[in-house]
């Protein structure tokens, strides 16, 4: 598996040949977060994918948001297993956090932390 690296700003890698790719286990977690990133509505060749987080992040939708989370992860290639998922969320600041230990392709106890999922609300 290879995908496009994402700098610290979340920006695609350019300019730096294979280098601006990631590989394997990498690529993976790249993967998973910006699936987990996409904002339902937001994609224009599917206007269906994405998670709803401005109606998730209500307080009477929370289970939903979270079998949403564990849906979008479990759909994504390369992922075999969740094992364990724990969530953050604090509603004042709307942070939203994400830590999974995973069966995978590459890895039998896969191990990564996606945070500022709900970033995009924030702006």
């Amino acid at each position: 598996m290879k995908f496009r690296g994402l700098d610290a700003d979340g920006d695609w890698m350019l300019g730096q040949g294979l280098g601006s790719y990631a590989r394997e286990e990498d690529a993976l977690a790249l993967s998973i977060a910006t699936r987990l990133r996409s904002v339902y509505g937001n994609c224009f060749f599917d206007t269906e994918f994405g998670i709803n987080y401005q109606l998730r992040m209500d307080p009477n939708h929370e289970d939903d948001l979270y079998q949403d989370i564990q849906a979008m992860v479990q759909q994504t290639d390369g992922v075999v297993l969740i094992r364990s998922i724990s969530k953050s969320l604090n509603r004042q600041t709307r942070a939203l956090g994400v830590s999974m230990r995973l069966q995978t392709i590459y890895d039998n106890d896969f191990q990564t932390t996606i945070s500022n999922l709900a970033g995009a609300l924030n702006a």
